[in-house]
């Protein structure tokens, strides 16, 4: 998909988005919230899987894949931005139990000068992804930024592979691997 928009699914019920190679926007790649959170009138799962995002330049919003009050899963998805932005999975009060996982978050193109996933979600579950940044701005950026909904706690953020963040980690304790980072 090439142009102005990404993918936006609002108050979704049980969608599956997968396949798509999204490039070339002018915003969020991929957006898909429910307005109405906590009472969401989709009631069912987003499960999102085995996508490419490459998106830039991000002049509407921030990051490029916004998930807020939905429920389900963004697995095995491909992110190579060829432009700087600040965030590059930003998760809002999404469902307990919503999984990331087994991504390839590959930043060599543009820099994450923020965080590489912003979690401002409880009880999720973000494991196995490759979250590697160009090395710009690498002082000021986080590679998993962990402040939970209400409580940072309940997110099990584990085995996930972290390079050229100035901080790898934001309010995680379970293990991660951190890399060194051959652009310093």
């Amino acid at each position: 998909m090439q142009g102005n928009s990404g993918i936006t699914l609002t108050s979704p019920v049980n969608v599956a988005v997968s396949g798509n190679h999204v490039q070339n926007i002018n915003g969020a790649a991929l957006s898909v919230t429910c307005p109405s959170w906590p009472n969401c009138s989709g009631g069912g799962a987003v499960n999102i899987a085995a996508n490419e995002f490459s998106a830039g330049p991000l002049n509407c919003c921030s990051s490029i894949v916004y998930l807020s009050g939905v429920s389900g899963s963004f697995t095995q998805n491909t992110m190579n931005p060829p432009e700087d932005y600040d965030i590059a999975v930003q998760m809002d009060n999404t469902g307990a139990g919503f999984k990331v996982a087994s991504n390839n978050f590959n930043l060599a193109n543009g820099a994450a000068t923020q965080y590489g996933i912003y979690v401002h979600s409880d009880n999720v579950v973000i494991t196995g992804n490759r979250v590697f940044n160009s090395g710009a701005n690498v002082g000021a950026a986080t590679g998993i930024y962990n402040v939970g909904a209400s409580n940072p706690s309940t997110n099990k953020i584990t085995k996930n592979e972290i390079r050229c963040f100035g901080t790898p980690t934001f309010q995680v304790t379970a293990p991660n691997v951190f890399l060194t980072c051959p652009w310093q």
